[in-house]
């Protein structure tokens, strides 16, 4: 069974864990930042003072990208909302289409996903429905539903 189930399309994400639902922000494919889709695990749990927050869980999924340094790996996680908008409860009023493909939670959200998430649990993220974008990017294959 999934532990975490990512709609990518309307942007919320459901627990297995909690039976709870959260808003999310996703991958900005409107300007090539695409969330991979697929079946995956939670590869890594870190406390962090990163710019997207004090913790993220990782994905075991990567992404080549150029740097300053070249090229490196950079893997996709959930994490900190870093500058969305956040109502007066600490969460998302709605998901988007905000990141680089990450998925991107409130801090108050993460914090409770992190608490009862564990590394090696899985994850579902649900294709995009927009064929177009399978269809113009390189950068994403379809996956065949059977």
């Amino acid at each position: 069974m999934f532990s975490l189930i990512i709609d990518v399309n309307k942007n919320i994400m459901f627990c297995s864990k909690n039976y709870k639902f959260y808003y999310i922000a996703s991958g900005d494919y409107k300007n090539n930042y695409y969330t991979p889709v697929g079946i995956t695990k939670i590869y890594e749990k870190k406390l962090t003072n990163a710019k997207f927050g004090p913790k993220f869980l990782r994905f075991d999924f990567y992404r080549l990208s150029n740097n300053f340094h070249g090229k490196s790996n950079k893997p996709y996680m959930i994490h900190g909302p870093e500058n969305a908008k956040i109502n007066e409860e600490g969460r998302f009023d709605k998901g988007g289409y905000l990141s680089k493909g990450c998925i991107r939670l409130s801090h108050k959200d993460l914090d409770e996903i992190y608490s009862i998430i564990n590394v090696g649990d899985d994850v579902l993220i649900i294709p995009y429905n927009d064929k177009q974008i399978y269809n113009n990017s390189g950068r994403m294959s379809p996956i065949k539903w059977t």
